[in-house]
C-alpha cells in the first residue's frame, strides 16, 4: 500500500505547502508563554496534522489507538502513523521515545523495531524546510542496515534522561531514501489574519461565565 500518496498530489500538495505555516504559526502563538514555547507545542502540532489527515481522508478513516504509544500517534485507513517535528536544522533532536526511566530505556532498546509509517515536519522559519512521508519500508531498511546501536541515539549514563533520540545516521538516510516523499515547505511567518488573533484565554472566561 502506498500510504499518502494522495497528500503529494494536486490539491493537497499545494494547500499543505500553502497553509501548514500558517496553522503551526498559530499553534506557537497559542502555546507561548511569554518568549518561551512551552512544551505542549508538540502535542498541537500533531493535532494540526491529524486534522490533515481528517480532511483528506475523512474522520471516520481516522481514529486513535486504545492506549498512549510511542509506536503510533494516530491509525489513518487501518494504517499506525507515527508523527515527530523538530525545529531548526540539523540532524538530531527527534525522540523515538520520551521517559526519565533507565529501565524503560534499556527495554526500549533491546525491543524497539519500526512499526509506523512515519510524519515528519522540519520546521525551520524564515528558511525552507520540508514536509516528510517516510514509508514503514524504509524505516525497516535502515535499521537493518544500521542495526538498532547506529539506528538510535541513547542519553549519557550519568544524566538525566529524556529519552532516546534518532540518530543522525538514521534520520538522514530516512530523508534521503529514494521512496521518502517529501515537500518542500517555505516556513514564512505570515501577518495573522484577523479571524485568527485568537485571545486564547477569552474561551474558557465565556465558559466561566456560563456554567
Amino acid at each position: 500500500m502506498d500510504f499518502g500518496r494522495e497528500l503529494f498530489s494536486t490539491p493537497y500538495k499545494e494547500r499543505i505547502i500553502r497553509v501548514l505555516p500558517t496553522l503551526f504559526n498559530i499553534v506557537e502563538l497559542e502555546n507561548r508563554r511569554g518568549n518561551r514555547l512551552g512544551m505542549e507545542v508538540g502535542t498541537a502540532r500533531e493535532r494540526v496534522l491529524v486534522s490533515l489527515f481528517m480532511y483528506a481522508y475523512g474522520t471516520d478513516e481516522v481514529t486513535f489507538p486504545p492506549t498512549i504509544s510511542h509506536k503510533m500517534d494516530v491509525i489513518v485507513k487501518g494504517c499506525p502513523v507515527s508523527i515527530k517535528t523538530k525545529t531548526g536544522r540539523g540532524l538530531t533532536g527527534v525522540k523515538l521515545v520520551w521517559t526519565v526511566d533507565w529501565s524503560k530505556i534499556d527495554e526500549f532498546r533491546s525491543s524497539y523495531s519500526p512499526s509506523s509509517e512515519l510524519l515528519f515536519i522540519n520546521i525551520i522559519w524564515g528558511s525552507t524546510g520540508g514536509f516528510y512521508l517516510i514509508p514503514l519500508h524504509v524505516q525497516k531498511e535502515v535499521f537493518k542496515s544500521l542495526s538498532s546501536d547506529n539506528y538510535m541515539k541513547l542519553p549519557r549514563r550519568g544524566t538525566n534522561p529524556r529519552g532516546v533520540e534518532l540518530s543522525k545516521d538514521a534520520l538522514g538516510m530516512l530523508l534521503e531514501h529514494s521512496c521518502t516523499r517529501h515537500l518542500d515547505i517555505q516556513w514564512d511567518r505570515d501577518p495573522i489574519p484577523a479571524w485568527t488573533k485568537l485571545d486564547i484565554y477569552r474561551r474558557w472566561i465565556e465558559l466561566w461565565n456560563t456554567r
